[in-house]
């Protein structure tokens, strides 16, 4: 007699996530939908301005759109300045829009002029006397800024570059794509400027003997150009970056690193920027501190400049690492830098975050003023807002241009530093809008932006009841199954942002302290290899879930995973939707 096949059992969570994948899944956001979330947004801030915003972006005058000031120094009540700001900042990097604008040529033509600029600086600095600029306190405050560098940098040590080397997440000239991990580098990376090698050639087996062995260093193919090409960064223009050879690049990073332990032991830590943002908060209320940002700072850092300015062991060290060259896209020809480094280069951060604060310090010391209000984080800079003029016409000196419209001073109390917006104390960060709205995904990211404005526009008690149109609209979309997927703010955009009372998490077990809330989390696709770029890359770079076995996780390639249970210790307490200072009753 012939035997049933035993029926296949599914266990009943199993079931559950493979519903909520297929609810999640499922989602679509039709372009009408979209357009009712915008004008939502331009409905919700109801001042004039959002009403131009949005019969701007009904007409499809995008350029208009995105080209839209907003004067801050105009306006007196906080209220409209956050309500106007937002509207004003919405869609500026939205990639929906339509502006006819090739990002990409102006983004390539920035560069161009930056480096022309870079030129022009260059002539100077080779014939200091004769420049007309070179005199008075300029002189003073190139003399004061060298000897600071010198004291914050000191001896460069070839033993900690070895020790500090290392790769960022990015592409180098032959490892593109997908796959940009540093199992890969390890593996295949052999780019190198013919300075460079020449230098290192005969020392660098001994410094990494399981990496590079004395034949593999004979076949470092020499490559001395970067290759230049755009990126996105809003809807007005690209971002330029330069692509650098592998081996350069490690030794790059490890320059960066070592600027960076330096500028730490100084008193400025690159490795957050929170103290730009008090100061920026601060200086908003008592108008004692100014915040600088500058045009193309990573494009305008001349290489007679570094010269004049760097120790000249230093100036060696660096300049072995850099690529003397650059192409641009669909070009074949090799054109030299007039700039030091570009964005792209694994110092450049730092380098130009200390150029800049150590300007900033010689103008206070020249001025005599207090330097408690100097901090920097790359070409974010905050100082004295007395210094403002004296700083501005020095770095002009040196080559770079500071962006008026982004800076603030005493003029305003007004004060924006790394993506922190602050007027008269409040909280006046806008939210922008960046990717398309199509998904489940999307609708959870513009639900939590809209929270989070909301809250601010509280001052952070509660929630402006004036968005909740919007954000019930946007929930509505959503299954029922996802209307539960909810958390804390803090846990970003892999859920919906809820108050305690709304989610009703689960209490963490076995030990764990916090709550538990289900969420989407993006997971990393991940490879196999058993190439001694495992190893190597295991040793280099700690990691507490990559420590073990031969996979590695490919660079912004993922897959969404329901997740029942994420962790977190405290539960954000966003406050409920009630009538705030600027709602109308």
């Amino acid at each position: 007699m012939k035997q049933k096949r035993p029926r296949k059992t599914y266990r009943k969570r199993d079931v559950i996530r493979a519903k909520l994948m297929d609810d999640f899944l499922s989602v679509k956001v039709r372009k009408g939908e979209v357009n009712s979330y915008i004008r939502g947004y331009f409905e919700c801030i109801d001042t004039p301005r959002s009403l131009a915003c949005w019969l701007l972006y009904e007409a499809r005058e995008h350029e208009q759109l995105v080209n839209l000031n907003f004067e801050p120094s105009s306006y007196k009540d906080p209220k409209y300045v956050a309500l106007d700001f937002a509207a004003t900042s919405f869609l500026k990097k939205y990639k929906g829009l339509k502006t006819g604008i090739d990002t990409e040529a102006v983004a390539l033509k920035k560069f161009s002029e930056a480096e022309a600029v870079c030129e022009a600086t260059n002539l100077r600095f080779r014939n200091l006397a004769l420049d007309p600029q070179f005199k008075g306190a300029n002189v003073w405050l190139l003399n004061a800024a060298t000897r600071k560098i010198a004291k914050i940098l000191g001896r460069s040590n070839v033993d900690e570059l070895v020790d500090c080397g290392s790769w960022g997440p990015g592409a180098t000239g032959s490892i593109t794509g997908s796959d940009t991990s540093t199992v890969r580098k390890f593996r295949f990376e052999r780019e190198i400027t013919t300075r460079l090698y020449s230098v290192i050639k005969d020392r660098i087996s001994e410094w990494y003997p399981n990496w590079l062995t004395p034949a593999e260093v004979l076949t470092l193919v020499t490559k001395n150009w970067s290759k230049v090409l755009t990126v996105t960064k809003n809807a007005k223009t690209d971002r330029t970056i330069a692509i650098e050879p592998g081996i350069n690049s490690w030794f790059q990073k490890g320059l960066g690193e070592m600027i960076r332990r330096r500028l730490r032991r100084a008193g400025y830590d690159l490795d957050s920027d929170e103290r730009n943002q008090m100061i920026a908060r601060e200086g908003s209320l008592d108008n004692l501190s100014a915040t600088i940002d500058f045009s193309a700072a990573s494009d305008s850092i001349a290489l007679e400049v570094v010269r004049e300015l760097l120790p000249p062991d230093w100036f060696e060290m660096l300049s072995c690492c850099r690529t003397p060259y650059y192409r641009l896209p669909g070009s074949c020809e090799n054109v030299p830098f007039s700039k030091f480094s570009s964005m792209g280069n694994g110092f450049t951060f730092e380098l130009e975050s200390l150029i800049f604060v150590v300007a900033a310090e010689a103008v206070t010391e020249y001025l005599r003023l207090d330097s408690d209000h100097i901090s920097v984080f790359g070409d974010d800079i905050t100082l004295d807002a007395r210094a403002v003029h004296l700083y501005r016409e020095f770095t002009r000196f040196l080559g770079f241009t500071v962006n008026m419209e982004k800076s603030f001073g005493s003029d305003s109390c007004f004060r924006e530093s790394c993506g922190s917006y602050y007027f008269n104390g409040i909280d006046v960060k806008p939210y922008f809008l960046k990717e398309r709205i199509n998904d489940a995904k999307s609708i959870f990211r513009l639900a939590n932006g809209i929270t989070s404005v909301a809250h601010r526009h509280s001052f952070g008690y509660g929630r402006d009841i004036r968005f909740l149109p919007l954000h019930k609209l946007l929930i509505e979309k959503l299954p029922d199954s996802l209307k539960a997927i909810r958390g804390p703010i803090t846990s970003g955009d892999i859920c919906i942002a809820s108050d305690f009372d709304e989610a009703v998490p689960t209490i963490a077990r076995d030990g764990w302290e916090g709550y538990y809330h289900p969420a989407f989390v993006d997971v990393p696709v991940k490879r196999d290899s058993d190439s001694r770029g495992v190893l190597l890359s295991r040793l280099r770079y700690r990691s507490v879930d990559e420590s073990s076995g031969n996979r590695y996780s490919l660079r912004r390639v993922t897959k969404v995973r329901y997740k029942k249970r994420i962790l977190v210790a405290q539960w954000y307490s966003l406050g409920p939707w009630t009538y705030g200072p600027w709602s109308s009753t």
